[in-house]
């Protein structure tokens, strides 16, 4: 739901229903695990984070910093999906740049779903194709684009609605190397 509401905009639902699973875990990482988190509360902490820097709350980096060292005791998919949401949705949104840590973070994810479910894999690697797209250096540019369109190949078939987000990822890359044309059709067509 919380993701749900993302798409949505809906940041102070977001932050309410956060909020209430903070609650409600009372401080258990694990608390109402098994639905394919091993960390409820992980999750929440990094939607709260987001919520709160979108509606220009303090505590948001805490909430980040929280979420991410939970979420690395956790499973796999717990640490892919809260490290999207933490550094991948900030550096999409301008909210942090792409610097040396947040790369570290998003390769941890993308190496600890190296062995978990194509989901996780594919979220991990989409955060650190976008945080590497996000950077100055040539080489790690290469590396983003790689990354994003592997991204737009596995969600075409088990994730269609990803697909534009990869798609939009590849466009803006391809137009900053020059290929403005192609770009832009691809662009309308993504938002199509």
């Amino acid at each position: 739901a919380l993701t749900m509401w993302g798409i949505a905009g809906e940041f102070s639902e977001i932050l309410r229903w956060s909020q209430t699973v903070v609650d409600l875990a009372d401080g258990d990482p694990a608390m109402g695990a098994g639905f394919g988190f091993g960390s409820p509360l992980a999750a929440a902490l990094a939607w709260r984070g987001a919520a709160r820097w979108w509606l220009g709350r303090p505590r948001w980096r805490q909430d980040h910093h929280d979420a991410v060292a939970m979420a690395r005791n956790s499973d796999p998919t717990t640490l892919a999906c809260v490290v999207a949401w933490t550094y991948g949705l900030e550096i999409q949104f301008g909210v942090l740049r792409a610097d040396d840590a947040a790369v570290r973070v998003s390769e941890e994810a993308v190496q600890a779903a190296g062995s978990s479910t194509w989901v996780a894999l594919g979220l991990a690697e989409c955060t650190l194709g976008a945080a590497l797209l996000s950077r100055d250096a040539a080489a790690d540019r290469d590396r983003g684009l790689e990354l994003m369109v592997q991204f737009g190949e596995v969600v075409r078939e088990r994730a269609p609605f990803m697909v534009p987000v990869a798609e939009l990822f590849v466009a803006r890359e391809r137009a900053g190397r020059g290929d403005r044309d192609a770009a832009i059709a691809v662009m309308r067509q993504a938002v199509d």
